[in-house]
């Protein structure tokens, strides 16, 4: 059961991580985009 909890908390950390790296992704690019333009 413990365990179990500790997985599901560790798969959620990856995908807030993974969430926020495209969020800041999505903004940089867009800073580049309207730099370039």
């Amino acid at each position: 059961m413990l365990v179990m909890r500790r997985r599901v908390k560790f798969q959620w950390n990856i995908w807030h991580v993974l969430a926020a790296t495209q969020i800041v992704w999505s903004v940089t690019t867009a800073s580049l985009i309207s730099v370039g333009l």
